[in-house]
């Protein structure tokens, strides 16, 4: 996380020192409330930082650090939340790994399988004949990948300690709140062959092919107001679908395709998107620090 951070900071300063070259107009920077219904109508107050009073100045920096850090459950700050979003990446990948152990994740016919609980007692006996080297503190350190054979190299990575509760399933439950509805319909939709073809609808009114997005929206329940639509880099249908259905669920009782697609493109948009809302809020920050320097103070006073 704190790498993720410097990265973002560092491309901050960049650009703030490109903007310095040609001498910031601290009177552009405007500070937006939140959008309220006003006579049925979207509103939404503004102020320009250089009219605020010094007190509204620190009100919306604290604003902004809250954004950024807050450890509130239901409203956490971004780079919490990007530290949630990796956390749950892993465990999506050790429930994976479990499942592979069983013969349900990339099944083999040549490949022994072995059921999560005599797949626990082994590693149990491995730990406890070798507990001189890799003591209980040291589980979340130690590679599954350093003391067993043959695991894959997209499960190499996995701690000793996540691997341990995958087997007990006892990862707990995906955070589901951010994957939002809205959040899922901008990535859009693709279709491949076989889905193409499953998608094909002739209107019975019509004698027509129906539109696959509308097929699409009405399969999942969607509202036809959804504004779904065909993007390349998007999910496929089956993907989209295994999210759309996804809910707060323990990771042992997601199914196999919602824990790869997490892993796999979910997980990193949602990424994306918590950088990309970091930045604009870290930016904020800088412009109000900037302000308030102009009047002969700063933050690092308050």
């Amino acid at each position: 996380m704190n790498i993720l951070k410097e990265r973002l900071m560092e491309a901050i300063e960049t650009k703030n020192a490109t903007n310095n070259t040609m001498e910031d107009d601290i009177t552009t920077y405007v500070w937006k409330g939140p959008k309220e219904m006003l006579n049925g109508q979207k509103f939404q107050d503004k102020i320009k930082l250089i009219d605020a009073a010094d007190e509204q100045l620190i009100a919306f920096y604290d604003h902004c650090k809250s954004m950024l850090y807050s450890k509130d459950v239901l409203n956490p700050g971004r780079y919490v939340l990007i530290e949630k979003i990796q956390e749950d990446r892993e465990k999506c990948n050790a429930e994976l790994y479990i499942r592979y152990l069983e013969g349900i994740y990339k099944p083999e016919d040549n490949r022994s399988k072995k059921l999560r609980r005599f797949y626990l007692d082994d590693l149990n006996k491995y730990l406890s004949t070798h507990a001189d080297q890799i003591p209980p503190e040291r589980y979340k350190d130690v590679y599954i990948s350093d003391i067993m054979d043959d695991v894959p190299m997209e499960f190499s990575r996995l701690t000793v300690d996540l691997v341990r509760n995958a087997a007990k399933s006892d990862l707990g439950t995906i955070n589901r709140k951010p994957i939002t509805l809205n959040f899922l319909v901008k990535l859009g939709v693709w279709f491949d062959q076989d889905e193409i073809k499953d998608l094909n609808e002739i209107d019975e009114n019509t004698g027509k092919r129906r539109d696959r997005i509308d097929v699409v929206k009405e399969r999942l329940g969607l509202k036809p107001t959804v504004r779904l639509k065909s993007n390349d880099r998007g999910l496929s249908y089956r993907e989209l679908r295994s999210m759309v259905k996804l809910k707060n669920a323990k990771f042992e009782n997601m199914t196999t395709e919602q824990l790869y697609v997490y892993r796999e493109k979910v997980s990193y948009r949602l990424e994306d998107s918590c950088l990309a809302q970091a930045k604009m809020w870290e930016e904020k920050m800088a412009e109000i620090e900037k302000v308030a320097k102009s009047r002969g103070w700063s933050f690092e006073e308050e």
